[in-house]
């Protein structure tokens, strides 16, 4: 028989609210609560998970066998949920749509890099012909991609529908793991004695709060521009990358700009955005207006939680063993990674 256990998540991002999820399907007598400064519906440039683009495309190396595995299982489960109902997982923000690869680049990705051919449907190599000028190769493959407001807005309330309660709150960061431990368990209302296991997934504070420097911001530019593209496009350059993502039924796309490591500015950068206007100009000329320009309508900044190393993800070593009543679990670093790595 199953006995009540407390779970505190601290997070209000992709990865606490799936956790959650997660806890809900697995223990549903666990007594779940998060605690974080943003949920669903804020918008803070310390807030990540509401500015990714996104689609299912794999971050993981041919030899990262755990992250191989998150990314497969949120691929195939995602996959499930369109084909067992089609409009509901449309209500979820999910879609099916094809997505081209291109690369510029003298070294053409090798097939270890694209181990994950085999997991998506309709892979095939681009003819020469099918390319953009300046192109040295190409793919094309069915993929998910997610409306993300609407993604995370049905995860919360699912969760909250299934008793999870949230407390937004500004947890003591700089006072370190023991006092978060204890603002986390004041605010939960948690008594002596109570078995607790605290998850942390508060992305780019949780290498503040553990010290862990090796915890750095992955900042992102976004354009979102009037018009829906019917596919999404990758392009892969030496020096920088585009990508164009649908967003379907909502009439607009994204163009999302290069990875841009170690940096913290709030302020968007005009040359990166110029070029990378010029840069989709050839890919999508269908979505510009009669001056040869997106029409833009709105710029974003992100700030994806990365970590050199990867993903840390294990049992806080200062508070494991089977005497302790509260044990802390860590899920950070996950970079751009977060929705695939999620299920």
């Amino acid at each position: 028989m199953q006995k009540a256990f407390n779970v505190v998540l601290l997070g209000g991002g992709i990865t606490a609210l799936q956790t959650a999820k997660t806890v809900q399907k697995l223990h549903p007598l666990a007594r779940i609560h998060l605690l974080a400064e943003h949920f669903p519906g804020a918008r803070s440039i310390n807030y990540t998970s509401p500015w990714a683009g996104a689609h299912w495309r794999t971050h993981a190396g041919p030899e990262d066998a755990i992250e191989r595995d998150w990314d497969v299982t949120t691929l195939r489960q995602w996959t499930k949920s369109i084909e067992e109902d089609k409009e509901l997982a449309a209500k979820r923000g999910l879609f099916k749509r094809l997505e081209r690869n291109y690369w510029s680049t003298v070294q053409a990705p090798s097939s270890g890099e694209l181990w994950w051919k085999d997991f998506v449907s309709g892979f095939q190599n681009l003819k020469p012909s099918e390319l953009p000028p300046g192109a040295h190769t190409g793919i094309v493959y069915e993929t998910i991609v997610v409306n993300v407001d609407v993604y995370l807005d049905a995860l919360f309330r699912e969760i909250e529908q299934l008793g999870a309660e949230t407390h937004t709150t500004q947890l003591p960061i700089k006072k370190g793991l023991e006092a978060v431990v204890d603002t986390a368990v004041q605010i939960a209302g948690i008594r002596d004695g109570e078995k607790t296991i605290i998850i942390n997934a508060l992305g780019l504070a949780a290498g503040k709060l553990c010290k862990d420097d090796k915890v750095y911001p992955v900042r992102g530019q976004i354009l979102l521009v009037k018009g829906e593209v019917g596919e999404g496009h990758g392009w892969i350059w030496d020096d920088r990358v585009a990508f164009i993502m649908p967003r379907p039924e909502q009439g607009v796309s994204l163009l999302v700009g290069p990875k841009e490591q170690h940096n913290w500015s709030e302020e968007p950068t005009v040359s990166i955005l110029d070029t990378l206007k010029e840069d989709c100009k050839v890919l999508v000329p269908q979505l510009l207006n009669a001056n040869g320009e997106f029409e833009i309508l709105r710029t974003q900044i992100g700030r994806r939680p990365a970590r050199k190393g990867g993903a840390r993800v294990e049992v806080e070593p200062t508070m494991a063993g089977a005497a302790e009543q509260i044990n802390m679990i860590h899920s950070y670093g996950h970079g751009g990674a977060g929705l695939v790595h999620e299920i």
